[in-house]
């Protein structure tokens, strides 16, 4: 093949000022000499070139893979090749960077990719993968969660929240638990925990935590109000709802983490807690555990309208109760349905017998007095 040459104008990449060239294809060497006013200005090995496709006016530009930022636009070539044949070299095709207007398109793209698995995938995985997750990994984002939510709600900068454990009331406590684990005997294991603070919350945690609030167990009036939210809460711990909170919140980084048992500290548990503490469950997952506290209660001999009867403690008194922790079980779905299903799952002519005696129920709201 013989050498060939044509006019050109190269941009170094460095300076934004074009240089009118020559250059000339030294296929014996494989190389592609650029020279100004007889001066070589760059060597190009041949192997290394590439042309710029997608030029809308069909110009020939090249740049070098050692040089990416460099151009060179063939112009002309002379009498050696009289056709005029420039896309006759011998020099691979490599695409052209995309326009702005592909770089917005492609932007938007993945935009629209990150946000399908934010709200569409994360939270499809977290559904399949709740219920496939080591045990271990579980208890131990339940463990770190509830240690964070003793420590952001203790009234001391050193000690976290305390756990009550005053013996008559865990005993009574106990006592509830099994007369509801006895109907159903295939409930889920559970950690209870009491922890001594005002707040009228209930919620549960990864790894079979059910944690009570003091201030529930104070504004009760009966112990079968405890026990018929102790179920609702058994419910959502038998569905793994806490474990999918926890997977759609932290995303991918939970999911990867519980897997891997690498999930008891961080960032992700401070921003779980007060997901969980709130519950910001479905209206699906909240209507579901309602009917399985229905259905232990039933099965344990205690009314379901148990749970209508405390949330009617609270009507008319929303400035009494904390707005913010007291949606768990004043939304989703909203109260007064809550308490009609509650009420009409519960028969007139069925008889029920006390959880706790008078005795014990006392025993159970002085849990938190050590």
């Amino acid at each position: 093949m013989e050498t060939k040459h044509a006019a050109g104008r190269y941009l170094d990449g460095q300076q934004p000022i074009p240089h009118e060239v020559q250059v000339t294809l030294d296929p014996r060497n494989e190389k592609l000499v650029i020279t100004k006013a007889n001066t070589v200005v760059s060597i190009w090995t041949l192997a290394e070139v590439r042309r710029l496709a997608g030029i809308a006016d069909n110009r020939i530009i090249l740049h070098h893979t050692d040089t990416p930022e460099a151009r060179l636009e063939l112009l002309e070539q002379d009498r050696n090749d009289p056709e005029g044949a420039l896309g006759t070299w011998p020099i691979a095709t490599a695409k052209a960077p995309p326009p702005a207007r592909s770089i917005w398109i492609m932007a938007g793209t993945a935009l629209c990719s990150i946000g399908a698995m934010i709200f569409l995938l994360i939270p499809l995985l977290a559904t399949q993968l709740a219920v496939l997750l080591p045990t271990a990994g579980e208890r131990a984002l339940g463990d770190a969660v509830l240690g964070q939510i003793r420590s952001a709600l203790s009234p001391h900068e050193t000690l976290p929240l305390a756990n009550c454990n005053h013996a008559p009331g865990w005993v009574a406590l106990e006592q509830m638990e099994m007369r509801l684990r006895n109907g159903t005997p295939n409930a889920p294991p559970i950690r209870l925990t009491v922890l001594d603070h005002p707040m009228i919350n209930a919620f549960a945690l990864p790894g079979g935590h059910v944690v009570l609030f003091d201030g529930l167990l104070q504004e009760a009036t009966a112990p079968e109000q405890v026990a018929a939210v102790l179920a609702h809460e058994i419910g959502h711990v038998a569905a793994r709802d806490p474990t999918r909170i926890a997977l759609q919140t932290t995303g991918t980084l939970g999911i990867v983490g519980l897997f891997f048992g690498d999930f008891a500290g961080g960032a992700a548990v401070l921003f779980l807690v007060k997901q969980l503490i709130s519950a910001k469950y479905t209206q699906t997952a909240e209507t579901n555990a309602d009917t399985y506290a229905h259905e232990m209660l039933l099965s344990a001999r205690v009314p379901p309208s148990a749970i209508a009867d405390f949330f009617h403690l609270f009507d008319g008194q929303e400035n009494h109760v904390d707005g913010t922790f007291f949606e768990h079980f004043l939304s989703h779905p909203a109260m007064v349905d809550r308490i009609s299903r509650a009420e009409a799952a519960t028969p007139e002519q069925m008889q029920y017998s006390p959880v706790l005696s008078p005795d014990q129920w006392s025993a159970l709201q002085r849990i938190c007095q050590q």
